[in-house]
C-alpha cells in the first residue's frame, strides 16, 4: 500500500484489539505466519498492537505529493476515452 504515492516506507499490518487475549493471539499468529518465510527468519515481526507499527505505516510524504488523475474526453456517441 502507498505505491500510488511512491511511499518508501512499508505498510505494516496493525490492529487495535481491546480484548487482551485477542491481541495476544494476533501477535502469536503473525509470528507463526512469518516463521514460514526465510527472509524474516532473523527479523523481528512488528507487533500489530504497537502504536509504532501504526505510525510507521502512515504516508510520510503526503504534503509533498501531487495526485494526478486521468482526464476524460467524450467523443460523441462513441463514449469516452482517456487523454
Amino acid at each position: 500500500m502507498g505505491e500510488e504515492h511512491d511511499e518508501p516506507a512499508p505498510f505494516r499490518f496493525f490492529t487495535d484489539h481491546i480484548d487482551p487475549s485477542i491481541a495476544e493471539a494476533t501477535r502469536e499468529g503473525r509470528k507463526r505466519e512469518f516463521a514460514g518465510f526465510t527472509s524474516f527468519a532473523a527479523a523481528e515481526v512488528p507487533d500489530p498492537q504497537a502504536e509504532e507499527t501504526f505510525a510507521g505505516s502512515r504516508i510520510s510524504q503526503i504534503t509533498n505529493m501531487t495526485i494526478s488523475t486521468p482526464r476524460i474526453s467524450y467523443v460523441g456517441m462513441a463514449g469516452a476515452r482517456l487523454v
